[in-house]
């Protein structure tokens, strides 16, 4: 009797033992499971997401200071899906101003998590960066005074072009510059794209050229939109995305595993109206079908 005593208790300690290891390897390879973004943002409790100040409707301030826009909603999304993959339901959210210059070097350095703007997706970018899905498509045009008597780029001979440093649309002008031979194009460099509008309206700058969307709406909010105008063809393809850091792979997934969920719901198309529409510029079918491409299934 005594013997079975002890061999049932031996037994009920050894599986009590497997138990407790078992809980504790699994809670251990949880954590374990954690790298790069993710465990840098569970570790501080934050994360920290870089915007553009002026990069209406994407991200910029709204009448209470604080960042607002399509592309800060769709961060938003992404956070919440953070707080329930890492269990943080207490994730804060610190907000860092960015531009076109400085946002790369930001996110490479870890002062910034998660850029959430209106970035374009390039190869040469990729070399330093990682981006999610598509959650915008534009072009380059210009922006220009009514009048001004510049319609294309090829009418750009002997004018100031202001350009914002770091953006793409710097490549994208000097590239069709260059190819149609354009002659005396002098540009001027700017920092963020309110200081191009401001450059137009104040004859530093004969025009400004960036992503039409921004150009639409920075036009539409400002008080010297009845003296300008949106002029040219389109003169790139630019892809948008969220911008992290390269070589993570969990928290990639993790940002595009929100985005699909956008897309496949709906919500995006709702997020777009909601930013796009006061500024009259309706969702293109090129768009739609970048939404739809991209409605990966859980």
């Amino acid at each position: 009797m005594k013997a079975s005593y002890l061999q049932s208790a031996v037994r009920w300690s050894v599986a009590t033992g497997l138990l407790l290891w078992s809980i504790s390897s699994v809670v251990q390879a949880d954590a374990a499971e954690l790298y790069g973004t993710l465990k840098k943002v569970k570790e501080k409790g934050q994360i920290v997401i870089g915007f553009p100040e002026s990069s209406p409707p994407f991200a910029s301030y709204d009448a209470s200071k604080k960042p607002a826009g399509y592309a800060i909603d769709i961060c938003m999304r992404v956070v919440d899906t953070i707080k329930h993959d890492i269990s943080a339901p207490d994730l804060q959210v610190n907000f860092v101003p960015i531009n076109s210059s400085t946002r790369m070097a930001l996110l490479a350095n870890g002062t910034i998590d998660l850029e959430c703007g209106s970035t374009t997706n390039t190869l040469s970018r990729q070399e330093q960066v990682d981006f999610s899905m598509m959650h915008f498509v534009s072009s380059t045009r210009c922006l220009v005074k009514t009048g001004s008597g510049i319609k294309e780029i090829e009418d750009f001979a002997n004018k100031v072009v202001a350009l914002a440093q770091g953006a793409n649309t710097v490549g994208v002008i000097n590239g069709w510059v260059q190819k149609l031979k354009v002659p005396n194009v002098k540009i001027l460099n700017i920092s963020n794209f309110s200081e191009g509008l401001l450059a137009v309206d104040s004859d530093r700058a004969d025009a400004f050229c960036s992503d039409d969307a921004i150009l639409y709406t920075l036009r539409q909010k400002s008080p010297a939109r009845d003296r300008l105008e949106v002029v040219g063809r389109p003169l790139s393809f630019e892809p948008y995305g969220l911008m992290m850091r390269r070589d993570d792979s969990s928290f990639r997934l993790t940002v595009n595993k929100t985005l699909a969920e956008l897309f496949r719901s709906g919500e995006i198309t709702s997020l777009y109206h909601k930013w796009f529409d006061q500024f009259g510029i309706p969702l293109s079918e090129k768009l739609e079908t970048v939404f739809q491409a991209q409605a990966v299934p859980q």
